[in-house]
């Protein structure tokens, strides 16, 4: 912490100035220059001027008129003082309008032909600005200071400090275009990332995007919060994609407001994150309030309001709430079929999720035509080695097993599970479960050994995926 010094200055100080002892100046000066303290700035104090304080006085007065002997004291005063003439009559006119003490004007003089100084040499500095402009009027401020033109050096530093902040304010916002540019290169290599398959560096790239993103575009680093934690989600690191999602929420909460769309979305994003996870106690305010937000902004036949109703009515059914569930589900299908079409993947989504509600609640023979009609819109729409398509194949196969018909459910886990090594890794969770699911229907084929060795290879997989994610 910086702090001011106080000096104390001796005595003799106007004695030593004016080179008279104290005996031969008035009383009243001896009296108060007998411990007179000032602050010290930079290790300073006033320096001399010579006169005594009536000296001084006098001179003020006579210099005033216009005296010539006085302009010849002031010519020669003012080379002493390092300051021009007609500085040094202004500095008079100062220390005359601000009604300074006669004892206190030597130091007071002093003082501020010191400052001046100090701001001519500050002013010497600023010729070499790098914006011309600002150049141009320092020097233009430094010589009317030097004219004693106070008004004129005050309204061209005003001036020149103004161009100082336009300047700034150029430079800062081509300062945010190259970092937003470099955020767009990072989400870039983020995409690249994805598309190999490479979710951890996915999700390094995207992180690195948002942290670039310039401070007067808030709204970008929530976007890219967002694909951070889309590719630790791929990745199956869940823990490390809570956080950006919880950042990007409130980011949003706070420049766009409680009831905001995209507010809606992140809610819906970090609830299905809590989901996944099995903490649906933490999932479900999470999306009913995103449900809420969207019902109020954007309709009750949205699309996006459909999606809240898919994932509210997953909650439920993950809950045991089957009943709660049902209508949610059939809603969703509805909005979703009005909205895109029979033959659209929304429609699929929707399809599948209310089959396997009807396979919880044991309505196998109202899921069957629900799930195979899903399977064909995914295997038309999206291909047959989408990752979707392989969500319909297992959870096809997962009725057949429940009707019993585990010859039929074999093929469909086999060519899931083909699909997901191909696109996820064999070693990711959401491939593990279908590899989970091919074991148990080894086991109820009665085929023990090939169920066994299917159960320690997904042991070895999950092993091997934990010990990938544990590495920074």
């Amino acid at each position: 912490m910086s702090h001011f010094a106080l000096s104390v200055i001796g005595a003799s100080l106007l004695s030593l100035l004016s080179g008279l002892a104290i005996a031969d100046q008035p009383s009243s000066a001896r009296d108060i220059t007998a411990d007179h303290g000032g602050i010290v700035v930079n290790g300073n104090v006033a320096g001399s001027v010579g006169l005594t304080p009536v000296q001084l006085k006098e001179l003020m007065v006579e210099y005033a008129r216009q005296e010539s002997a006085a302009i010849q004291r002031v010519e020669a005063l003012s080379k002493q003082l390092g300051v021009t003439e007609a500085a040094l009559g202004g500095f008079f006119k100062t220390l005359e309008q601000n009604d300074v003490p006669p004892e206190q004007l030597a130091v007071r003089l002093s003082e501020i032909a010191r400052d001046r100084k100090k701001l001519l040499a500050e002013l010497a500095i600023f010729r070499g600005e790098d914006d011309p402009d600002v150049a141009r009027l320092s020097a233009d401020a430094e010589s009317a200071l030097l004219a004693n033109r106070n008004e004129d050096a005050r309204r061209l530093l005003t001036e020149a400090k103004a161009a100082n902040i336009a300047a700034a304010d150029r430079l800062s916002r081509a300062m945010n275009t190259h970092k937003r540019r470099a955020a767009e290169k990072a989400a870039a290599l983020g995409n690249l990332a994805n598309s190999e398959i490479d979710y951890p560096r996915a999700a390094a790239a995207f992180t690195e995007a948002a942290a670039l993103c310039p401070s007067d575009d808030a709204l970008l680093r929530p976007d890219y919060l967002n694909s951070a934690a889309a590719a630790e989600y791929r990745a199956g690191r869940y823990p490390a994609a809570v956080p950006l999602l919880t950042e990007a929420l409130a980011i949003r909460e706070k420049a766009l407001g409680p009831d905001h769309p995209d507010t809606a979305l992140s809610l819906n994003n970090l609830g299905y994150l809590y989901r996944a996870q099995g903490k649906l106690a933490d999932a479900a305010p999470l999306y009913t309030r995103a449900l809420a937000i969207r019902e109020k902004a954007l309709g009750s036949d949205h699309p996006d309001t459909a999606l809240s109703l898919n994932n509210l009515a997953y909650l439920y059914r993950a809950q045991g709430k089957l009943a709660d569930a049902a209508p949610l589900y059939t809603r969703a299908l509805a909005i979703t079929e009005k909205a895109f079409g029979p033959d659209h993947p929304a429609t699929a989504l929707s399809l599948n999720n209310l089959a396997e509600l009807y396979r919880a609640q044991g309505k196998l023979a109202d899921a069957a035509p629900l799930h195979t009609r899903a399977l064909a819109i995914r295997e038309k729409a999206l291909g047959p080695d989408h990752p979707d398509t392989a969500s319909s194949l297992n959870n096809l196969a997962g009725l057949y097993r429940a009707q019993g018909k585990l010859d039929a459910a074999a093929p469909l886990y086999t060519r899931a599970l083909a699909i997901r090594e191909k696109a996820l890794g064999p070693d990711h969770p959401t491939t593990r479960i279908i590899l989970g699911n091919l074991a148990v229907l080894r086991q109820e084929q009665g085929r023990i050994e090939d169920a066994a060795a299917l159960f320690a290879d997904a042991e070895v997989r999950k092993a091997r995926w934990e010990a990938a994610s544990s590495r920074p």
